[in-house]
C-alpha cells in the first residue's frame, strides 16, 4: 500500500486593513510586493504524489501512449524478468475513475518496442525483443474503436530491419520514421498508415542505439547521443530533414552535446521539447561503465548548437522527464547512486534550475510518466529492484501556476474576508 503524502502549500496572510472588498486592489500589489522579496523562484500551492490504482500484471520497459479519448495505453514490456517474461498484455487507464482494464493481447509479446499515435487514432507498435530473445520487424496495430477483444490488436506490415531500442517519431503528414536501434545499425524507415507498409529512407550517418528523438518546431527530426559501436556514448546528433511532396527525407550532422551520453538500455537519456521550442536533454551514462549524468543541455534550432544548462542534484538514466502545464519538467526515477531512485527534481525553463519535488513512493526505474488531460502525471510500472518488476501506479499532481520566470511575477493565494482569490500577473496586468 502507497502512503499517501500530504501537500506542500503557500499562504500569505495579509493585514486586515487589506482585506476590505474596497481595498483588493491594494491587498493584490501588497501581496505581490512582499511575495516578490520573500519567493526567490516560484509558489507552489500543492505537489505530490499519490496512489492510484495498480495495473493488472507488473510492466517493465514498456510503451504507454495517450489515446484520443484521453485514456492511456500501456502495451507489453517484462512482467518477470526473464525473455519469457515478455509479455503481450496490453491495458488501459482511465483518468476519469482512476481505473484499469484489459485491452486485449498483442500479437507477439516485446520489449524495448516503440509506440506511435497515429493521425487516425490507432497506436503503431514495432519491433522490439520477443520472449525468443529475437529482435523483430513484426509491426502491429491497436485500434480503439475495436475495443479491448481479440480484434483490438491486428498484425501490420513488417520492417525491412528487425530492431529494438530504436525511435519512432510521427512526422507531420502522419507517417512514422524509426531510426537505429540494436543490433546497432544506422538504418531508418517510413510507415505509411494508408498502405501499412514500410519502406527505406535515407540512413543516419551513425549507427546507433539507445539514443533520444524529437519532433522540433522546425518540422526536423532531431536524434540525440545514444551508444555506437563498442557501447561508447556519443555525443553526435542528426537532423533529419523531410519533403512531404516527395515522401522522402535526408540525414545531416548538427551541433554536438557538450557531454557524450548512452547507454545499453532503453530511454537511458530523455529529450524534451520545451514550450519555447528549445530541446532539453538529461541524465545517460557517459559510457560502457561510469555514474549516471547529472549535467543537461539545451538545444536550439535556430543556431543549431547545445548549451549546458542546471544541473540536475542526481545523475540518472532509464529515468522520466515530462513536461509539465506550468512549463516545468519533471524528472522521476530511474537509476544511479542509489541504484533505483525515487527523487525527483523540477527543471525550470526560465531560470535553468532544478529543485526538489516530492518523490515516488516506489523507487523505480524503466517506467514511464505520462502527462494525462487533467494535467496529472501517470507514473506506471518499471523495476523496483533486482529482478523485481512492480504494477504499482502512482499520480503526481503539481500546480498548474506558472514558474515566475515563465510569467514575470509571482502568483499567490489572497486570503481575503470575501474567501480565498487567486490572482496572475502576466506581462504587468492583472487577470482574474
Amino acid at each position: 500500500m502507497l502512503e499517501r503524502k500530504r501537500a506542500s502549500s503557500c499562504r500569505l496572510y495579509v493585514p486586515r486593513e487589506f482585506a476590505l472588498a474596497q481595498n483588493r486592489m491594494f491587498a493584490a500589489m501588497f501581496c505581490l510586493g512582499l511575495c516578490g522579496s520573500l519567493c526567490s523562484e516560484t509558489v507552489t500551492l500543492a505537489q505530490m504524489w499519490s496512489p492510484t490504482e495498480s495495473l493488472g500484471t507488473s510492466h517493465g520497459f514498456h510503451t504507454a501512449t495517450v489515446l484520443g479519448d484521453g485514456k492511456v495505453l500501456v502495451a507489453g514490456g517484462i512482467k518477470t524478468w526473464s525473455p519469457s517474461g515478455r509479455t503481450r498484455v496490453s491495458e488501459l487507464y482511465d483518468p476519469t475513475s482512476e481505473t484499469w482494464s484489459g485491452a486485449g493481447l498483442m500479437q507477439t509479446g516485446r520489449q524495448d518496442h516503440t509506440a506511435t499515435l497515429l493521425a487516425d487514432g490507432r497506436v503503431l507498435v514495432s519491433g522490439g525483443l520477443d520472449p525468443s530473445s529475437q529482435f523483430v520487424a513484426s509491426c502491429e496495430l491497436y485500434d480503439p474503436v475495436a475495443g479491448t477483444g481479440a480484434g483490438a490488436w491486428s498484425n501490420t506490415g513488417s520492417m525491412g530491419t528487425g530492431r529494438a531500442r530504436h525511435t519512432a517519431t510521427l512526422l507531420p503528414d502522419g507517417k512514422v520514421l524509426v531510426c537505429g536501434g540494436f543490433p546497432l545499425t544506422e538504418s531508418c524507415e517510413l510507415y505509411d498508415a494508408s498502405t501499412e507498409a514500410w519502406s527505406p529512407t535515407d540512413s543516419m550517418g551513425i549507427a546507433r542505439t539507445g539514443h533520444s528523438a524529437a519532433m522540433l518546431g522546425n518540422g526536423r527530426v532531431i536524434v540525440v547521443g545514444g551508444s555506437v559501436a563498442g557501447g561508447v556514448a556519443t555525443n553526435s546528433c542528426e537532423l533529419y530533414d523531410y519533403d512531404p511532396l516527395t515522401m522522402t527525407g535526408t540525414w545531416s550532422f548538427t551541433g554536438m552535446l557538450n557531454v557524450a551520453r548512452g547507454g545499453p538500455e532503453m530511454r537511458n537519456l530523455t529529450a524534451t521539447i520545451l514550450g519555447s521550442g528549445k530541446l532539453l536533454a538529461t541524465g545517460g551514462l557517459p559510457g560502457v561503465v561510469g555514474d549516471p549524468i547529472k549535467s543537461c543541455e539545451l538545444y536550439d534550432s535556430v543556431t543549431e548548437s547545445w548549451s549546458l544548462t542546471g544541473d540536475m542534484a542526481e545523475g540518472r538514466r532509464t529515468h522520466s522527464a515530462t513536461l509539465l502545464r506550468n512549463g516545468r519538467v519533471l524528472a522521476a526515477g530511474g537509476t544511479g547512486t542509489p541504484i533505483w531512485k525515487a527523487s525527483c527534481e523540477l527543471y525550470d525553463p526560465g531560470t535553468g534550475t532544478w529543485s526538489n519535488t516530492d518523490s515516488l513512493a516506489i523507487a523505480r526505474s524503466g517506467h514511464t510518466a505520462t502527462l494525462l488531460g487533467n494535467w496529472k502525471v501517470l507514473a506506471v510500472g518499471g523495476t523496483i529492484a533486482a529482478s523485481t518488476l512492480t504494477p504499482l501506479c502512482e499520480l503526481y499532481e503539481a500546480s498548474s501556476i506558472p514558474a515566475v520566470s515563465e510569467w514575470g511575477l509571482v502568483v499567490m493565494t489572497l486570503l481575503l474576508v470575501t474567501g480565498a482569490t487567486v490572482v496572475f500577473v502576466r506581462n504587468g496586468r492583472l487577470a482574474g
